[in-house]
Order: C-alpha cells, then sequence, then structure tokens
C-alpha cells in the first residue's frame, strides 16, 4: 500500500482517483465555456491528475508518513526530496507521445503543483531513480491501474533538465511570447491546483452549476418585489455577453443588475468592507428573498459570520469558499484578485476566471495603486476569455481611458453607460470652519435627527467622540453619541456594525414606528456599500469621489427638496489631508474638488452632477503634474513589466492590502481573558481545537499598522500565535464601549 495522506489516511490511488474526478468535474460542469480548449488539453489535464502525486512512492516521503501513523519505516539512505520532483522521473514519457509543448505544459503543472523554496537538483533526482524508484515503478503503475504502461529503461533526465529550467528567465520568456501557450500554462496548472485542493479538502470543485443567478433574480424582482426592470438592469442583461461599466446612483438596483448580467454563468462578487459582503451574504441566502444556495464567503473573518449563518455546515461552505467552488462567491479583493503580481500559484486564480464572470463595485473606493491592480487584472480576466463588470457611484475618466487604451480592451467588447437617476437627495453647505466647530449644532440637530458624522481619520473620530460626549452632558441632553472606526477589536467593531445597522437601517422612513434620533461619528468605514440611512450628514472636506460615496449614507432612498441643507462640509484643516504617499487623501486632488464644490454651496446637487464632477476632475488633462497620476501611471507600468513567480502567496495578498498591519492584543483584554485562551491553547494537542482557539484569540486583536508602532508592546512566541503582539501596560488603553484603543504620544505615531 502506498500512503498519499494520514488525515484522513488515504492511498496515492485513492487520493489520485479524487483528483481526476474533479477535473471531469471541471470538464463536464465548464468545459464548453472556457475559449479556445479542445480535447487534448483536456487529456493533458487527465493526465496531470493521474501523475502528479506518483512522486509519493519514494521512500523517504512514504516513512514521514508511516512515522505519523507509528508504523514500521522502509529502510533506505536516499534523502527528502519534494514529491512532485519526484513525480516528473516517475512518469512514462515516451508512452504519452507528447509535443514540446505539451511535454513542457505538463512537467511545468506536476513539477511545481506545490511550490516550493527548495529548487529541483537533477543530480539528487537521478539518484533517487536509481537508488529507489526504478525498482517500485511496476508497482506503483499497478498500484494505480497503469498497467499499459511500460518502466522506461533509464532516467529521465531530458525532462528533468526541463524541469529545472522552467521557472528561468527562458520560461517566463516563453509564456509572455506564446498566447496561446501562455493561456494553457494558466489552465493546466490552475485547474490542477483546483482539483487538487478540493479533493484534499473532502468537496467538490464545483458546486450549484445548475443554479441560474440571473434567472433567480428576475423572478425575485418580478414577483416578490413586483416591480419593473430598471434601466441599469436592462442594460446589464442586454449586455451579458460583454465588459460592462455601469455608473449609477444610489438606488438605481446595481446590486440586481450584476445578479442580472450573471445569466447562468459562475460569479464572484467584490465589496471594499467586509460588513457590505455578510450584510450582502445574509442578503441572499435569505429564503424570503433571493435564497441562493450556492453561495460562498471570502475575506479575512468569513468563517465567523459563515458559522453563524449556517451553524451544521458551516466548515464546510468554509472549505467550499475557500476552494472556489460555489457558484456565486462574495469576497473583497486581496482574496480573489491578486493574481496580477504573478505570486507563486498565481494560476488557480486566474484559471477560474476563464470561465467566470467578476463584478467589481465601488472601483473607485480604492487608491490608485490598487485601482490600477483592478484594471490591470480586468485585462488579465479579458486575455484569460472571462468576462468583468465595473459598477460605481462615480467613474473617473482616467480609469475608462486607461481600459480602453492602455490595457486594450476591444472597445466592441465593452458596454458602458450611465444611469444617473433623476431622484435628489442633497443639499450641501460649505461651511468654511473645522469639523469640531459644528459641535453644538450637530447635537441640536441629533435631538431629533438621525445625524451622522464622517471624519478622515480614527484619531479625529475619537477626538469628535470626546467633544460630543462632553457638550451633550454640560447641555443635559438625552443623547448618547455613538463611535465607529477601524481601531476596536473584532469582537467590539462586530457589535457595533451591528448597532448602526439597526439604528439607520436603509429604508427605515418607510416603517411605522418610533425612528430614533441621535448620533454617530464614524470615519470612512462606512463609505462604501453600507446599507444605512442617515437624516442628515456632517463631514470633513476629502476627496470628491470620497464625499460623495459619504452622502450615500444619507437620505439614501428617499428624496430631498428641504431649504436648509442635509449635508455639511467642513473644509478648514481637514485631518488625513496632506501631499504624502502616506496621506488618507492627497491635498492637490482634495484642494480642485473644493473649487468644483463651491459652484454648488447652498444648492440642490443632482447625481448627474455629482458624476461629471468626478468624471472631470480626474481625467488625464486635468491630473497632470500631480501625484496622484503620477502613482496610478507608475502602478500600471509596474505589473505591465511584472516578473513572474517572485512572490508568495502571502506576499502578494499583502502588497493588495496596500499597509503592513499587524494584530495586537490591547493589556485589558490580555490580562482578563487572552492569557487564559493562549494556556488552552498550549495545553492542547487537538489540532481542530487548537484552530477554534487561535480564532477566538483572534478576535480580542485589534489591526493597526506597523510601521505606526514603535515599543509598547510585546510578540507572543507561541506556536502559531507567533503573528500577534500583546501591548504592555501603559503604552495604551482599550475602551470596549468608548473610544477603543488608544495609544499613549511617546508610544504612537499619530497621523
Amino acid at each position: 500500500m502506498f500512503l498519499a495522506k494520514t488525515k484522513p489516511e488515504q492511498t496515492i490511488r485513492e487520493h489520485t482517483d479524487m483528483v481526476v474526478k474533479e477535473c471531469e468535474r471541471i470538464i463536464d460542469s465548464y468545459g464548453t465555456r472556457i475559449q479556445g480548449i479542445d480535447a487534448e488539453f483536456w487529456r493533458l489535464l487527465l493526465l496531470a491528475a493521474i501523475f502528479h502525486d506518483i512522486g509519493k512512492v519514494y521512500s523517504p516521503f512514504q516513512n514521514k508518513l508511516l512515522s505519523f501513523l507509528k508504523r514500521a519505516k522502509i529502510t533506505t539512505v536516499c534523502v527528502p526530496i519534494p514529491h512532485n520532483y519526484i513525480s516528473i522521473a516517475c512518469i512514462p514519457w515516451a508512452q504519452l507521445k507528447l509535443t514540446p509543448n505539451q511535454r513542457f505544459l505538463l512537467i511545468d503543472a506536476i513539477g511545481f503543483h506545490h511550490e516550493r523554496d527548495e529548487q529541483p537538483d537533477e543530480y539528487l533526482l537521478r539518484q533517487a531513480y536509481s537508488m529507489d524508484l526504478h525498482d517500485k515503478l511496476v508497482s506503483i503503475y499497478e498500484h494505480l491501474g497503469l498497467e499499459h504502461f511500460q518502466v522506461p529503461a533509464k532516467c529521465p533526465l531530458k525532462e528533468i533538465n526541463e524541469l529545472q529550467n522552467n521557472r528561468k528567465l527562458k520560461s517566463v520568456e516563453k509564456y509572455r511570447e506564446n498566447e496561446d501557450l501562455w493561456r494553457s500554462h494558466i489552465l493546466l496548472k490552475g485547474l490542477l491546483h483546483r482539483a487538487d485542493h478540493a479533493a484534499s479538502a473532502g468537496v467538490e470543485v464545483e458546486t450549484g452549476v445548475d443554479e441560474a443567478i440571473g434567472a433567480r433574480t428576475l423572478d425575485f424582482i418580478r414577483d416578490e418585489l413586483c416591480k419593473p426592470l430598471r434601466d441599469a438592469q436592462l442594460f446589464a442583461i442586454n449586455n451579458a455577453d460583454k465588459h460592462v461599466v455601469i455608473t449609477a446612483s444610489t438606488g438605481s438596483g446595481k446590486t440586481e443588475a450584476a445578479l442580472l448580467w450573471a445569466q447562468n454563468d459562475k460569479l464572484f462578487f467584490t465589496l471594499p468592507l467586509r460588513t457590505s459582503l455578510n450584510a450582502m451574504y445574509r442578503r441572499v441566502k435569505d429564503d424570503k428573498k433571493l435564497a441562493f444556495h450556492s453561495v460562498g464567503l471570502l475575506h479575512s473573518n468569513s468563517y465567523d459570520l459563515l458559522h453563524e449563518v449556517d451553524y451544521a455546515e458551516g466548515d464546510s461552505w468554509y472549505d467550499l469558499s475557500r476552494q472556489y467552488a460555489c457558484k456565486l462567491t462574495l469576497s473583497t479583493i486581496d482574496q480573489i484578485l491578486k493574481f496580477p503580481f504573478y505570486y507563486l500559484g498565481y494560476e488557480k486564480e486566474l484559471a477560474t476566471m476563464a470561465y467566470s464572470k467578476v463584478v467589481i463595485d465601488e472601483i473607485q473606493a480604492y487608491n490608485p495603486n490598487i485601482a490600477a491592480m483592478l484594471l490591470y487584472a480586468m485585462k488579465l480576466i479579458h486575455r484569460m476569455g472571462g468576462k468583468f463588470m465595473i459598477m460605481t457611484a462615480t467613474m473617473p475618466k482616467l480609469y475608462l481611458d486607461a481600459l480602453e487604451h492602455e490595457l486594450g480592451i476591444p472597445p466592441e467588447q465593452l458596454a458602458i453607460s450611465e444611469f444617473p437617476g433623476d431622484m435628489i437627495r442633497h443639499r450641501i453647505q460649505i461651511q468654511e470652519l473645522k469639523i469640531t466647530d459644528l459641535v453644538d449644532e450637530m447635537i441640536q440637530e441629533a435631538t431629533q435627527k438621525k445625524v451622522l458624522v464622517i471624519v478622515n481619520t480614527v484619531n479625529q473620530a475619537i477626538e469628535m467622540w470626546t467633544l460630543l460626549c462632553e457638550a451633550v452632558q454640560s447641555m443635559g441632553v438625552e443623547i448618547c453619541p455613538r463611535l465607529l472606526h477601524a481601531r476596536f477589536t473584532q469582537n467590539d467593531r462586530s457589535r457595533i456594525e451591528n448597532d448602526i445597522l439597526r439604528f439607520a437601517q436603509s429604508g427605515w422612513h418607510e416603517y411605522e414606528g418610533d425612528h430614533q434620533s441621535g448620533i454617530w461619528i464614524t470615519t470612512q468605514v462606512v463609505e462604501a456599500s453600507v446599507d444605512i440611512d442617515f437624516d442628515k450628514l456632517y463631514t470633513e472636506l476629502s476627496s470628491l469621489d470620497s464625499l460623495f460615496q459619504r452622502m450615500g449614507r444619507c437620505r439614501r432612498i428617499c428624496a430631498y427638496d428641504g431649504v436648509s441643507p442635509n449635508i455639511v462640509i467642513a473644509t478648514v484643516d481637514p485631518s488625513g489631508v496632506r501631499q504624502s504617499p502616506q496621506a488618507v487623501y492627497d491635498a492637490e486632488i482634495v484642494s480642485r474638488g473644493l473649487e468644483y464644490l463651491m459652484n454648488y454651496d447652498g444648492q440642490l446637487l443632482t447625481e448627474q452632477q455629482k458624476m461629471d464632477m468626478v468624471t472631470n476632475l480626474y481625467s488625464r488633462e486635468l491630473l497632470k503634474d500631480t501625484s496622484y497620476l503620477e502613482t496610478f501611471d507608475k502602478a500600471l507600468k509596474l505589473f505591465e513589466l511584472m516578473d513572474m513567480f517572485q512572490l508568495a502567496k502571502s506576499e502578494a495578498q499583502q502588497l493588495l492590502r496596500d499597509i503592513s498591519t499587524v494584530m495586537v492584543i490591547p493589556h485589558e483584554l490580555w490580562t482578563t481573558t487572552v492569557s487564559v485562551l493562549v494556556d488552552e491553547y498550549e495545553s492542547t494537542m487537538d489540532i481542530e481545537k487548537r484552530r477554534q482557539l487561535r480564532r477566538i484569540i483572534e478576535k480580542h486583536t485589534v489591526s493597526v499598522r506597523k510601521s505606526m508602532l514603535k515599543n509598547g508592546f510585546n510578540k507572543l512566541v507561541n506556536h502559531g500565535l507567533e503573528h500577534l503582539y500583546v501591548l504592555t501596560v501603559g503604552s495604551s488603553t482599550y475602551e470596549s464601549n468608548g473610544r477603543g484603543l488608544i495609544f499613549e504620544d511617546n508610544i504612537w505615531m499619530f497621523d
């Protein structure tokens, strides 16, 4: 018996059969939707599945598993070598009758189906073949049901030599010079990854194949909402065979438009914020609403929500989500769109895009570096044969120009339209004051209205909350200001996010009952796709696209024709605005946007006017000589010249998240709760129990920028918890129901 795995215990034959089955599932599910693929390619994929783990027959690998199972080992003098490299030496290459390109692709897919730091060594592989493998090949062929193959008379040196050279510059250039070879490489290696990882996780590689996203959404709109299709939704249906860019105002039905555009295809739907994804996941899984079955959720804390929504099947849906197996997957961009970094193993993501559609919601919410990466990802999706939709409230002209010119998306395959709507929601007022000068006015309004205050930085949010609490107390007003920002623990932030959604749920105007008044202070964490609805907004000056996103949290679905402004913009000394790469907002972009806004001071602002301002401001002509344009162009050039296979997956994910963050445990929580959990974690040997404890411990952490944390912390040394830091006494204060995490001035480098 040749072992492949120990948990659960599986033979090489059992695991191989599972991988072959999942490859066949991909072929049966979506094979006809992948462009430019013939029967010879599918044969190559099945060969990759059959032979990918044959190298596990090697005695040192078998001994590793036997040792874990506490069984007698095989006597051998051979040294350990990664089994994926060994597999190349065990394949009967002469009998496969492959073309040079097919052999090249198969060597690459099998030889690197695990990405290793250790590179293949020809001498060691020749030694392994002569001393161990040759005498075992008859047995392993029989074990795999491959008796019709003959054992090679000698070590396949040509193939081993190609394996050694595959990751050198010559191979990278070969992919870049031959588009068909590049696509075949992505598909062969990527689909092998998909099938292998799904089989190892014990889940199907594709689920819900027959679930028609578009048809179900159409029934929902017509039968349950009893509404006619809106213009944006009709546009999406009519252009379901194209890449689509929709600029539409709040309340235009963009989400349903994206689902209608999906038709019967596999769909990935991305949003900037986990809060928005969680809300959408609950919505599409709700039996009273869309009621999709095969829905995945991918973000850094998705495990918790999946178990909350479906406790009994939470683990299964988590595994299916991680394997991109669901018909509809809701995800942050760092989980599925980091392939422009060409990191080790990037083919798994990109191959899936060949038969999928991808929605990028609110692209203007990302900084120019990430926006450039997303646009380049759209180019790669186009090259693979997939489809993308960009939908947003405001679309910078710079991004449209990049799609059509720098990235070369053919105009006949790109459908672009605006849907501003005719509802007017906002009358703006420009105040030449600091946001803190408006405290008394905010409180007065909050006695009878739902008031939202949005500022640019966490420190400013904490200062505003403190001032409002002091003012409320001195005035004797029965209002309790609430605070939301990124510097709360995962546990507390989830609770607070649920509180704000309950306080100002979109559509609350339509329901009878006690409409609670009050005031919330937040940062831009509520800007994109958070379904909240306040009566009045006070905001610091920021970039136009950000401001208009903030306005979308006020009078979200109701028209406004009042004489007094419901949007107040404080323009003096806004936090986080300066000429610096680390700034929240570029000072030049903010200043130019204010010039546009001044033309509308005191006036009602239409959705078309908002769209026009952003389009004009973010044009290449007006951005000339700005740091914003320089950053965007450099990023596009970076991805065009990016070397393949230089980054690890985690490195690419961190670059996409744009900042290096660390997870810190406030000392108050360490002393009362977390230290006990860490002791329990250390004392148990059960792997699943340790995973559960690690997740619980991480819920007590706050993510902060590593570059800003100078001292006042200790790094945990426990295996599996090395990524966590404990803040020391005196370095900080944590308030679960107040300010969140506060650092002392000598510890924290404030924005």
